[in-house]
């Protein structure tokens, strides 16, 4: 069994799909218009502090609150030990 996991394993993260993620990648780049050029210009609007709007959150608070939203709500459960995670997970759902 293992072996044959091992095989489908090794075709999938292989050839496979680095054609499809290239691939992806080019079909993104066209139909979103070449986003990338926008990067840099986004990562100084990000970092940059200014006194636009009436909101106490600046543009780098704002991005990094989302980040800690995603990262850690996805993370936090991985590093509890067994019995911890259902606990987690009955708690979450009441």
């Amino acid at each position: 069994m293992e072996k044959i996991l091992n095989e489908i394993s090794s075709f999938v993260w292989g050839l496979p799909l680095l054609i499809l993620l290239f691939g992806t990648h080019i079909y993104l780049t066209f139909r979103l218009g070449f986003i990338q050029k926008h990067i840099f210009r986004a990562i100084r609007i990000s970092l940059t502090k200014t006194n636009e709007g009436d909101g106490d959150i600046s543009h780098f608070g704002s991005l990094m609150t989302a980040l800690a939203a995603t990262i850690g709500t996805g993370n936090s459960n991985r590093s509890l030990p067994p019995p911890f995670k259902n606990w987690v997970i009955i708690k979450s759902r009441s």
